[in-house]
């Protein structure tokens, strides 16, 4: 547990030169730090549950080094770095093997010299997966670098996603293909505008005419919703799950969070929609993919992570969601004269909603943490479209 709380000390720098790299302001990387390491359940895992902060700072170290990658001399050595420390990191857990779906995509996009990245990276990666192939060969007899043996079943089973694997390499191969020869040819009246109303409609029609896509859609609606919203929507019929007053539901005793849940201050991302991005746009989709390709597997299959009060597995997404927060919160607070009047009465409402909740309601902490959470993330995402 010492590694561990050394781990979350070193995961907050890690998170203060992620922020400094993809949005260049102090401000905004201190505002990260203090989101992650004070106000989110970062310190909950520091202390408790090992080794999710040595994961965590791997992670964030290999995305840091990944994105000096991107644009700096030398690109080859800048990935073998990340790819050693993200190789470093799965010899503790193997959930980290979800950033190479990002750095792969992110590659594609923006990489100056994509093919240094993707060497540089494979170089670096290599020490890392052939101990843990040797490891694997001696405990559980077989040479898959990311199995945890027969009792882990189908989880860590390279072959289950092979097609997952195929197209998201495909996609990546023809984003590569379409930067290499120059991007998009230009065609008269086609906007970028038209071409996202296009690619809306034909999802809707897709969603309409195709039972395999709406099942899809659906899918994915209902977990996002209740692993990133309200988590009262999973449906868990385990032992050692309980229902309380208010629909609130307890998983072996704890209080289980969606991430907005736990962290209502995620809401301030719905202000993407009405500020202007555009100097910051390459480092907003930079984020965006790098939450959507990690969240999606676990939201996928509806998957809360089991034993704990909060989405334990969503935990290597929150130094980058701290950080886009964080320039979301520092471009809201310069547009109000007086932003520390707004915070301390916030701060007081919160305070007076979680007492009268508690004073008032059957459902108590469970309540505060479930049913009120989720409405004061709803207000934040209302207050910030409004104003």
């Amino acid at each position: 547990l010492l590694i561990n709380a050394l781990a979350a000390v070193g995961t907050l720098f890690a998170t203060h030169l992620v922020a400094l790299r993809l949005f260049d302001s102090m401000k905004v990387a201190n505002i990260a730090v203090a989101l992650f390491g004070v106000f989110s359940f970062m310190p909950e895992f520091a202390v408790a549950f090992w080794p999710h902060m040595v994961s965590i700072l791997s992670v964030t170290l290999a995305f840091y080094f990944f994105l000096r990658a991107l644009d700096e001399a030398p690109a080859f050595l800048w990935a073998i770095a990340s790819g050693l420390a993200l190789g470093g990191g799965l010899l503790f857990r193997l959930d980290g093997v979800l950033l190479l779906s990002t750095i792969a995509l992110v590659t594609a996009l923006y990489a100056q010299k994509p093919l240094m990245v993707f060497a540089g990276g494979a170089f670096g990666l290599m020490p890392g997966f052939a101990l843990m192939a040797w490891i694997n060969s001696v405990k559980f007899g077989t040479f898959n670098p990311i199995s945890y043996g027969h009792t882990a079943g189908a989880a860590v089973d390279p072959t289950k996603y092979a097609g997952f694997a195929a197209v998201a390499g495909l996609v990546t191969l023809v984003i590569w293909a379409v930067r290499v020869r120059g991007g998009v040819p230009r065609v008269p009246g086609i906007t970028p505008r038209l071409v996202a109303f296009l690619v809306v409609l034909g999802l809707v029609v897709a969603v309409v005419f195709v039972p395999q896509v709406e099942r899809l859609v659906m899918r994915v609606a209902k977990g996002f919703y209740a692993l990133m919203i309200d988590s009262r929507a999973i449906e868990d019929t385990r032992p050692g799950v309980r229902r309380g007053a208010e629909n609130t539901w307890f998983f072996g005793g704890m209080m289980k969070k969606a991430l907005g849940q736990s962290l209502p201050w995620l809401g301030v991302l719905a202000a993407l929609v009405v500020l202007p991005t555009a100097q910051q746009r390459r480092s907003i989709m930079i984020v965006l993919i790098f939450a959507v390709l990690w969240s999606l597997p676990f939201i996928l299959r509806s998957w809360h992570g089991g034993l704990g009060s909060n989405m334990r597995y969503f935990m290597p997404m929150l130094p980058v969601l701290s950080a886009l927060s964080a320039w979301v919160i520092a471009a809201l607070l310069e547009r109000i004269d007086n932003p520390a009047r707004p915070v301390l009465a916030g701060v007081l409402l919160g305070f007076g909603a979680m007492y009268a909740w508690l004073m008032l309601r059957a459902s108590g902490v469970a309540g505060v943490q479930q049913v009120l959470s989720t409405y004061v993330l709803f207000a934040v995402v209302v207050l910030v479209c409004a104003g």
